[in-house]
């Protein structure tokens, strides 16, 4: 059954099948959808504690989207959320990729300084604004990460607006 799955989708070949990449983008969208609500969840949680309670599924289905893509590289060498490297498919992801990696970081500097402002009205701004800042530090340590082993700019890369 599964080897019938992988001739449709061409994968066992030099060829990548749009259909996979349609897949790549959905999962990633999933991908992404689940962490900016994890994120939303325990940003909004800190004030009420029902938000964080619904962000349980949501890390359920970003542990079930990594597991499955480990294991079908793995195993079968499929890429469930990422499409393979050496396709024009991975450019264009990538540039998606960047694009929002970008805005992400914009918003969230704007994010911060607004709530170094806000905190001295009330604390719990001042929690937020640390979640914040977690958050750009771990956006710009996978910046980090991916220039110095693949050479690839994650934030403001000199091709975004092309």
């Amino acid at each position: 059954m599964i080897n019938e799955i992988v001739d449709v989708m061409n994968l066992g070949t030099d060829f990548y099948s749009p259909i996979m990449a349609v897949i790549n983008y959905v999962c990633f969208v999933s991908l992404v959808v689940c962490c900016l609500y994890v994120y939303w969840a325990a940003t909004i949680g800190q004030i009420s504690k029902g938000y964080k309670q619904a962000a349980v599924v949501a890390l359920l289905w970003i542990c079930i989207l990594i597991g499955l893509q480990v294991y079908l590289t793995s195993t079968f060498g499929i890429t469930l959320i990422v499409p393979p490297i050496n396709t024009p498919f991975f450019t264009e992801f990538m540039h998606v990729i960047q694009f929002l990696a970008t805005i992400a970081v914009v918003l969230l500097g704007a994010i911060i300084f607004i709530l170094a402002l806000l905190k001295n009205l009330s604390s719990e701004y001042g929690k937020q604004m640390v979640s914040a800042i977690i958050f750009l530090i771990i956006l710009i340590s996978i910046h980090s990460v991916l220039v110095s082993e693949f050479g690839v700019p994650l934030i403001f890369p000199p091709n975004l607006w092309r």
